[in-house]
């Protein structure tokens, strides 16, 4: 590894500061599946952009390793607990609403309810996410889309969803930094403001490519959608 310099890694509530420089991604991700928890499919973001196993990181980049959603490979079996924990991001109301009405597919060995992966995905996106796209309202969209003055803004990662979907949640557009904080990475808040800095000039960045007229601030102790 190099000395001189250092690389900002992130894969959900995890992240750290680390002498990187000129490693190459895919070597990184293998010496940190244990220690951040990294998911055998997850895909690999610096600076926002998927990047390939050989990019080699550069000095202040971001890599953050973000679940892939809808992965097609070996479809598994989920119970209600393990639903709630692997999908992450919908309102409360639509989980409560799936299983009220999507019959479970089998029991496990403990006589709890199972559904298979693909039904409870293409559930989610024909009740959720079809029929709420398009109603013109400024709103979150699962997995990684957000509506907002009329355009949608796509392929956001985990963390710059969740911050839209928390200031999106309310009327004024705007949320006390700690907020916001608890919102992205749930627990392990201490020292995460340098953490959320970044997340909302990537955010912007994501913003400004796709032609969206806001963006986000961080002033005087909240963040803000500004216009």
């Amino acid at each position: 590894m190099s000395s001189m310099g250092v690389v900002k890694v992130i894969c959900g509530a995890n992240d750290d500061t680390l002498a990187l420089v000129g490693c190459q991604v895919g070597t990184v991700r293998n010496s940190l599946v244990d220690a951040f928890n990294v998911p055998p499919q997850a895909i690999a973001f610096v600076n926002g952009k998927v990047v390939d196993p050989f990019y080699r990181l550069q000095a202040d980049d971001t890599l953050e390793f973000c679940k892939k959603h809808g992965n097609k490979g070996t479809r598994r079996m989920f119970t209600k607990a393990e639903i709630l924990r692997e999908y992450t991001g919908y309102p409360a109301d639509v989980m409560n609403d799936l299983f009220a009405t999507l019959r479970h597919d089998d029991v496990n060995a403990d006589g709890q309810p199972i559904w298979h992966e693909a039904v409870v995905d293409e559930w989610l996106d024909q009740r959720y996410c079809r029929e709420r796209v398009d109603d013109g309202q400024d709103k979150v969209i699962p997995p990684s889309s957000v509506r907002i003055a009329g355009r949608e803004v796509v392929d956001l990662t985990p963390l710059e969803w969740r911050l839209m979907e928390v200031l999106l949640s309310n009327p004024s557009r705007s949320v006390e930094i700690s907020r916001a904080i608890e919102h992205g990475w749930g627990h392990d808040t201490d020292r995460k403001e340098n953490a959320l800095k970044q997340v909302i000039k990537r955010l912007n960045e994501r913003l400004a490519n796709q032609k969206c007229p806001c963006l986000v601030s961080q002033a005087n102790g909240f963040v803000t959608i500004t216009r």
